[in-house]
């Protein structure tokens, strides 16, 4: 349970790296501020929400088929997150990068069916995975409806 617990931490973390980013976009393209502001946002509350989650599964029973999710998985979209992050503070952006890299971030977190991975009897962590789970699907059609705007 303790090496769960920690996976869920640093997909908190994770989720983090990705409102941080969100955040730059937010400052560097004006023009859809409100967007990424609103997905910052949720992707903070979908750090709080897996924090919570790991203090919640202490004790609890939870499978998980953690096909694609492993440490290292986690770590190198953090990797990944970071330098994007670096990139985006020193460079010119545009929509459709910031809109193409949201599109890669929110389907790789769905194609390793990050949260649907986890499944358990407890009916607060059921709540939990299937709001993860939503929002990132709802994030997913909103950057790629919009990355699609830009061809």
């Amino acid at each position: 349970m303790e090496d769960l617990k920690i996976l869920l931490e640093e997909m908190a973390f994770n989720e983090e790296k990705i409102m941080e980013l969100y955040w730059i976009y937010e400052h560097k393209l004006p023009v859809y501020a409100q967007v990424w502001k609103k997905l910052a946002e949720e992707e903070k509350g979908h750090a709080n929400i897996l924090k919570s989650f790991a203090m919640l599964s202490d004790g609890r029973e939870i499978e998980a088929d953690l096909k694609g999710i492993t440490m290292e998985a986690v770590k190198n979209s953090i990797k990944f997150l970071n330098r994007e992050i670096e990139k985006t503070k020193t460079t010119k952006l545009t929509g459709a990068d910031a809109f193409e890299t949201a599109v890669k971030i929110e389907s790789s977190l769905l194609e390793k069916s990050i949260f649907s991975s986890f499944d358990t009897k407890d009916k607060d962590l059921k709540k939990i995975i299937n709001v993860l789970e939503t929002d990132t699907r709802r994030h997913y059609e909103k950057v790629k409806e919009l990355a699609d705007s830009f061809k």
